[in-house]
């Protein structure tokens, strides 16, 4: 389903909610990358090739990191779908801003955890990285369940290489889309530029304040945004 309004191609609330988290989503990143000794919470893309580069050169723990993160992605994806459904199926008013709440915390813990483990130069050593990796990974796989199942979203906001590819895939088009309208494959490539470009203003954000003791609030606050724009979306219930 598009996020933009098709017909006068206005940006419709799942959208804005979309964009905000990817926000977060791409900070998030781009501070694990930075601090935690180049690994993703959000790209597992990235996280195989690491993965991969691990075994390559026999380090146990450049195996561990990347291998922890994802299986910590696909449980926090895993257990949100759940939490959602499980709303989903008692009120017909879905309470988006309760998952959300979730993330806020996911995101505030690994704050606490970060001032706590940090050495002097803002890096966190060794396999005390695990204890931010796990929040970490588990807030960005609540978060895909929001923008999955709760927001009816058809983008996700960590999964960028497929919003990248779906990319293309909309220009080109395909012999199983010809119904699909120019003005409609227009808002599909409008709304995977703005993820795209939303995610990667977060990690430059990370960059910017990358020095800075309090960055990790700049996060929870864009997830904490995010909940009152929530508030304002429709119903309406995707496949994850």
């Amino acid at each position: 389903m598009p996020l933009l309004g098709s017909r006068r191609m206005k940006l419709s609330p799942p959208l804005i909610v979309a964009m905000v988290l990817a926000i977060a989503a791409g900070f998030i990143d781009g501070f694990s990358f930075l601090h935690l000794q180049g690994v993703f919470t959000a790209n597992m893309g990235g996280n195989l090739v690491f993965l991969g580069l691990g075994v390559g050169e026999g380090d146990p723990l450049s195996v561990a990191k990347p291998a922890l993160t994802i299986v910590a992605l696909i449980v926090g994806v895993w257990l949100g779908s759940i939490a959602c459904r499980s709303w989903i199926r008692r009120t017909s008013r879905i309470p988006v801003e309760a998952t959300l709440v979730i993330e806020a915390a996911l995101l505030a813990l690994v704050f606490v955890l970060y001032l706590e483990l940090r050495d002097a130069d803002g890096i966190v050593p060794g396999r005390k990285t695990f204890w931010l990796l796990i929040p970490a990974a588990l807030a960005m796989g609540v978060q895909d369940a929001v923008t999955r199942v709760r927001l009816g979203a058809g983008f996700s906001t960590v999964y960028m290489s497929g919003v990248i590819a779906l990319m293309g895939a909309r220009a080109a088009g395909s012999p199983r889309e010809e119904t699909r309208t120019r003005e409609r494959r227009i808002a599909d490539l409008t709304t995977a530029l703005g993820l795209v470009g939303f995610y990667a203003g977060g990690a430059a954000l990370a960059a910017a304040f990358e020095s800075g003791t309090l960055s990790l609030l700049i996060p929870v606050g864009i997830v904490s945004v995010a909940i009152p724009l929530a508030l304002r979306v429709e119903p309406i219930v995707a496949e994850a």
